[in-house]
């Protein structure tokens, strides 16, 4: 305020509205809408007229209307008089709307905040308009919250009619409009700011930077600029204003506008400029909000094989990257992928409308300033077309990016069908709530064949579509693209809309940072920023995720590049970064825990692990663990006494003595410890320490002071013996010790005196146990007996140099006279002795053999003799191969005769006899392996041998093989089962290989059945992707195959040679252009916006024209003193007919050879492109000047590119004396196909292979220049 105009000094706006004015005026939105209620209605009705006559086939998308569609199960709605159909349901549910808006009208007139950002200690002015002068209110309260969420209330200082001025001392902080509370006599009602439709904030000693910063500051609606608030606003809404300014006495004067009267009262009057030009001169970047329309939970319109939800996503997908070429403007999307951003909004009702909300209310959070929502139309009528924008009605910047927009798709060909203002679809309300435009481009139909043929069926159209949006957002906002330059030192700098760039810049989606200190130099390496530190790779941008820096590792945050520092979770393992972000490996003290770290991966450890002098348990969370822990189900013990070590070996707790084996877990039961054996309980595995008898499955113990007896012991008057060989076990029966042979009872006892044992008598010594052990001869009765150790001696028994059998079935007596074993029959004398050599016995004389003693019989065939067979022939025994009845056997010499059975091996063969001793012939199992044995001779096969079904492969042993060999130096593959040789393909885990009709492993190029396929000359592995040939490069499918034709690879477009497989590379097929990589590039157009200047034309020429000067001398009477104006008269004449001057440029270096020509045309001819010079020797035409040749190389170059030119539509008089020629006109709009032979329809300017190829190289180089 202004010196002594203090404490009542007010500013009361009081405005008279004719009878015919609308009453619902907010003084403070974002533009000034000066139209009369007259002028709106009828706008209006044409607007309705014209869209019910060209729009009536229009879709009707339920993702765009708020409250005016019914979905009929498939959102799409009969529509064919333009007029919604509405559910009885809807038609309550909107007249319940309406009585509760007429219950609580907003009548709010206009809403002004003086300063946007006020002082510490100063006091706001806010100035209020509700209802009209007669309005019954009572009092009227403003309502403020600060960013901590406390309300503060504001009561007005003074009110003339129904404006009130409020006045307030705020503490510094961050305030929003909250609400305005009106209280009368019949009602006290608080509106919320949504419901007045208000977004106001303001900073007392702050800046406030948030996004959503009020319309309702400084003066912005008055000052449109004032100029026009008076000539549009008074004028044409006869809408007259009184100005009064109150004085601290109450003294009031008129003033010419509010601003004028808050000066006047000492509140600084401010001005801005119009939005539009707000829109291109702000510092900061303009945020653009994407929406690719619908999703897979609200999928769009379809028809001819184009799904709108798919489509939309490409098409917003090409804008944003065409957009982050640019500098000065950030972009966003809804979202990325297919499905719902929002997934609570599907499958319920009004859900597409709630979606829609809420990503207009996201779009706020990012600082919108304008939301564009991607469509494509429908209707039930194909012949409705073409492209379509709509726009918010009251939004003059929306219209005007609307119309920028719509002029870029139109000149791709699409039919004109207008932008429209229209406030009704949810997109561009809830984006005009939320304070910026919102449109929807409706790019085309697809019910539409035509427009879904030449705009929709492919990614590459989609893509135009979307740079062509991309091309009308940059036009409205002047935005241009940025450029580096490199200083003296190699420092860089980046330059945006002329300006050099300080501080940090998104350029093309990465953040790099200028530094300011540094005259803006760009940042490489780390930079600490106050809540942060990042890290710019050598191109200068942000890195995130992991990074090797020096040899260290270092991880930066995903989103926000901060480095990370501590413990870190990675995808597949858990690590640590220090204070200063390196990864940490070994030990590491952390908050007073110790972790460990491999000092490898860096990997956080958990579990148990050995460090160099102890072992040690990590837990789940890394942090080293003390005292007893359970691991897999075992307990262990980790002294905190030894700083975590793991404890072996016995170890006792106050109430328990336990013992923890050599791997560190407790033990239970049984243990044999330093050879002694202990018990512990197999519960807690506390050491038991009870004397006494433990029985044990089925053997006995005995402890003592808690350790396992072993050897002798007394106990209870009675000796025992525990087996050390039997971990202690009780021994009964005999047991022999060095000195003596004792006999302990079944109890463990040990016997003394005679025992009967298992039916034998023996005697024990009554003091010592000990085994009386008298051996020799004993007569009892009739019977003979013999003892050995004190034991009677049973079956054959050879005493003192003759054998002697004593018969198990007669108690041991002594045997005389003949005996039949089972293998021979023999005679023991009247003394028991075995008889040999020739015995008359009984008056008969026998013959024993003088060995064996068995009786000789005269022997004849088989004989069985002690499990062996032998075989007889005239009483002599057989040895070697003996042929018997049709079957060969083998005696074998080395074993007295025996018969061989199993594999024999013989000088010249290995055969094999069966368990009959017989020769066995073909395949035979043996031991689980096969063999084959020769049909003939019985031979054992080795190597290859062919069956009727397969052909198999047996080794040096004669064993069948199987899986992969290697036989002479190649390799085959014999099946895991049946060993049959494999041929053809055969898939190993870790590759495919091909077996040729002979089994060997195939390598290098192979064809098989008709098909070429390609096998590593090393690994045999069958090759996939790109192969390099010596000739060519080729690619193979995921099946192997080589491939042809175009093929998408990696998400990238190439083509191969119908015939070879070769890749085309430089080359056109099917009508595209395939670069030096072989990937697919869109075609040039010779129409369109230039991307080239005069100066890159001269730099160029200047580069690439080696010692070549220009021609002065002939060129500058035509009318170019220099390669300059040379330059420029191409540039102008190109840009005259929209043909592009680089394409005329690099055509006549073709042409002239850098100006030197030299072939059937001359210089002198003015003839820059070798117009009517053909193949035949033709001269070729004559131009009166520079100009004129070039005119007429353009126009020839118009007709070759636009499908609609003639001689009426070109913008100069045509000077092409070749111009009728081209027929059909545009059969080559694109720069690679002016060579006919690479043309789709054999059309183009030169016959020579090429020739566009060779252009549009030219073309890239300009542009490089």
């Amino acid at each position: 305020m202004k010196k002594n105009k203090r404490v009542i000094a007010l500013i009361m706006v009081v405005l008279l509205f004719c009878s015919t004015f609308m009453t619902d005026i907010n003084v403070m939105a974002e533009e000034y809408d000066a139209k009369t209620e007259t002028q709106i209605n009828e706008e209006n009705s044409k607007n309705v007229e014209t869209q019910a006559n060209e729009d009536s086939d229009t879709k009707n998308d339920s993702l765009k209307k708020e409250d005016t569609e019914v979905s009929t199960g498939d959102e799409t709605v009969t529509d064919s008089d333009t007029q919604t159909k509405v559910t009885e349901e809807e038609n309550q549910d909107n007249l319940q709307t309406e009585q509760e808006d007429q219950k609580k009208e907003n009548k709010l007139n206009y809403l002004y905040i003086n300063e946007a950002e006020q002082e510490v200690g100063a006091e706001q002015d806010i100035l209020v308009s509700w209802g009209t002068e007669d309005e019954n209110v009572d009092q009227l309260i403003l309502e403020f919250e600060n960013e901590s969420g406390e309300q503060i209330d504001v009561f007005p200082s003074n009110k003339i009619d129904n404006a009130y001025l409020f006045q307030k001392i705020f503490d510094q902080g961050i305030y929003h409009v909250k609400g305005i509370r009106v209280i009368s006599q019949d009602s006290d009602v608080t509106y919320t700011a949504e419901e007045l439709d208000v977004n106001a904030y303001f900073g007392v000693g702050e800046t406030y930077t948030g996004n959503d910063k009020s319309n309702y500051m400084e003066m912005e609606s008055v000052a449109q600029s004032e100029n026009e608030v008076a000539t549009q606003s008074m004028e044409t809404a006869d809408v007259s204003a009184s100005v009064v300014v109150l004085d601290e006495n109450g003294d009031s004067t008129n003033a010419d506008s509010i601003a004028d009267a808050m000066e006047e009262v000492g509140v600084e009057k401010r001005t801005q400029s119009n939005s539009r030009a707000r829109s291109v001169a702000r510092k900061s970047d303009v945020v653009v909000v994407l929406d690719p329309g619908h999703d897979a939970g609200h999928t769009g319109a379809s028809g001819n094989g184009v799904r709108e939800e798919v489509a939309t996503l490409k098409i917003a997908q090409a804008c944003k990257e065409e957009l982050e070429q640019y500098s000065g403007v950030t972009v966003y999307m809804t979202r990325e992928t297919a499905a719902c951003p929002y997934p609570e909004t599907v499958g319920v009702s009004s859900g597409n409308i709630l979606d829609i909300k809420k990503r207009t209310a996201w779009a706020k959070t990012k600082g919108a300033d304008v939301f564009i929502s991607f469509h494509l139309n429908s209707s039930d009528s194909s012949a409705a077309y073409g492209a379509e924008v709509y726009y918010p009605a009251k939004s003059s910047e929306g219209k005007a990016l609307a119309q920028d927009i719509l002029n870029k798709l139109l000149a791709l060909g699409l039919h004109n069908r207008k932008i429209k203002g229209n406030e009704t679809y949810a997109v561009v309300s809830s984006s005009m709530a939320n304070g910026f435009p919102g449109l929807i481009i409706e790019h085309a139909f697809v019910s539409n064949s035509s427009d879904a043929s030449n705009y929709l069926n492919s990614d590459a159209k989609l893509k135009k579509l979307g740079v062509a949006d991309a091309a009308g957002i940059v036009e409205y906002f002047g935005l241009s693209k940025g450029y580096w330059e490199t200083g003296k030192n190699g420092e860089k700098y980046y330059y945006a809309a002329g300006e050099k760039v300080t501080g940090e810049k998104n350029i093309s989606g990465k953040w790099y940072y200028f530094d300011p200190d540094k005259d803006g130099a760009m940042v490489t390496g780390f930079h600490k920023f106050a809540n942060k530190t990042v890290y710019y790779g050598t191109d200068g941008a942000m890195c995130y995720g992991e990074q090797r820096i020096n040899g260290k590792w270092y991880y930066f945050d995903k989103v926000t590049g901060g480095m990370i520092t501590g413990i870190y979770q990675l995808e597949n393992k858990t690590v640590y970064y220090g204070t200063d972000g390196t990864m940490q490996y070994g030990e590491q003290r952390i908050n007073n825990k110790w972790y460990y770290f491999d000092k490898v991966t860096g990997g956080m450890i958990t579990g148990i692990y050995q460090l160099e002098n102890k072992t040690v348990y990590y837990g789940t969370d890394g942090t080293m663990q003390y005292g007893e822990q359970r691991i897999n189900n075992k307990w262990y013990y980790f002294d905190p006494d030894k700083d975590g070590a793991m404890v072996t070996g016995f170890y006792k707790f106050s109430n328990k003595t336990v013992y923890y084996g050599t791997d560190g877990a407790m033990c239970y039961g049984e243990q044999i410890i330093e050879g002694k054996t202990y018990y512990f309980n197999s519960v807690t595995g506390a050491l038991q320490e009870k004397d006494g008898w433990h029985i044990d499955n089925e053997n006995k113990y005995y402890y003592l002071n808690g350790e396992r007896v072993i050897g002798e012991k007394y106990i209870s008057g009675k000796w025992y013996y525990f087996d050390p060989d039997k971990e202690g076990a009780m021994v009964t029966g005999f047991y022999k010790f060095s000195n003596k042979t004792v006999y302990y009872g079944t109890d463990g006892a040990m016997c003394y005196g005679e025992q009967i044992i298992e039916g034998k008598i023996y005697y024990f010594d009554k003091v010592t146990g000990a085994l009386k052990e008298k051996d020799g001869w004993r007569i009892d009765g009739e019977n003979t007996y013999y003892y050995s150790n004190g034991e009677r001696i049973v079956g054959e028994k050879y005493i003192s140099g003759k054998w002697y059998y004593f018969n198990p079935n007669k108690e041991g007596a002594m045997t005389t006279g003949f005996y039949s074993f089972t293998n021979k029959t023999v005679y023991y004398g009247s003394d028991g002795a075995m008889c040999y050599g020739k015995q008359i016995i009984g008056g008969k004389t026998y013959h024993f053999d003088k060995i064996t003693g068995a009786l000789q019989e005269k022997k004849e065939g088989w004989y069985t003799e002690e499990e062996e067979k032998f075989y007889y022939e005239n009483g002599k025994q057989v040895t070697g191969e003996k042929y018997i009845s049709g079957k060969w056997y083998y005696f074998n010499p080395d074993k007295n005769g025996a018969m061989v059975t199993g594999i024999h091996k013989f000088s010249n063969k290995t055969v094999y006899y069966g368990n009959d001793g017989t020769m066995q012939y073909g395949e035979q199992r043996i031991d689980g392996k096969w063999y084959y044995f020769d049909n003939v001779t019985g031979a054992m096969i080795t190597g290859f041998h062919q069956f009727s079904n397969k052909t198999v492969y047996y080794g040096s042993d004669g064993i069948m093989q199987y899986g992969e060999q290697r036989i002479n130096g190649k390799w085959y593959y014999f099946d895991d089962v049946t060993g049959a040789m494999i041929t053809g393909f055969k898939k190993f885990l870790n590759k495919t290989v091909y077996y040729g009709t002979d089994g060997t492993m195939q390598y290098g190029q192979q064809s098989i059945d008709g098909k070429w396929y390609y096998f590593d000359d090393v690994t045999g592995a069958m090759i996939t992707g790109f192969k390099k040939l010596s000739n060519k490069t080729v690619y193979y499918g995921t099946d192997g195959t080589m491939q042809y034709g175009e093929q998408r690879i990696a998400g990238k477009d190439y083509a191969f040679d119908v015939i070879t497989g070769a890749m085309i590379v430089d080359g056109i097929f099917n009508g595209n252009y395939y670069g030096a990589t072989g990937e697919r590039k869109e075609c040039y157009l010779i129409e369109g916006t230039s991307q080239t200047t005069v100066e890159q034309m001269v730099r160029y020429f200047n580069k690439y024209k080696g010692k070549r000067e220009y021609p002065l001398a002939v060129l500058e009477k035509g009318g170019a003193a220099d390669i300059e104006t040379f330059a420029k008269i191409f540039y102008e004449e190109a840009i005259r007919e929209n043909i592009k001057p680089e394409v005329v440029w690099a055509q006549t270096m073709i042409e002239t050879g850098f100006l030197q020509f030299g072939g059937q045309v001359k210089i002198e001819q003015f003839n820059f492109a070798g117009l009517g010079a053909t193949d035949g020797g033709a001269a070729g035409a004559k131009f009166e000047n520079v100009r004129m040749g070039v005119r007429a190389q353009v126009q020839h170059l118009k007709a070759y590119a636009n499908a609609e030119i003639t001689l009426g539509t070109l913008k100069s008089e045509c000077v092409d004396p070749r111009f009728k020629l081209v027929d059909p006109k545009g059969c080559a709009k694109y720069v690679e196909w002016l060579g006919q032979k690479e043309n789709p329809e054999g059309k183009g300017w030169a016959t020579s292979a090429g020739y566009g190829i060779r252009l549009r190289k030219i073309i890239d180089k300009i542009l490089e220049s």
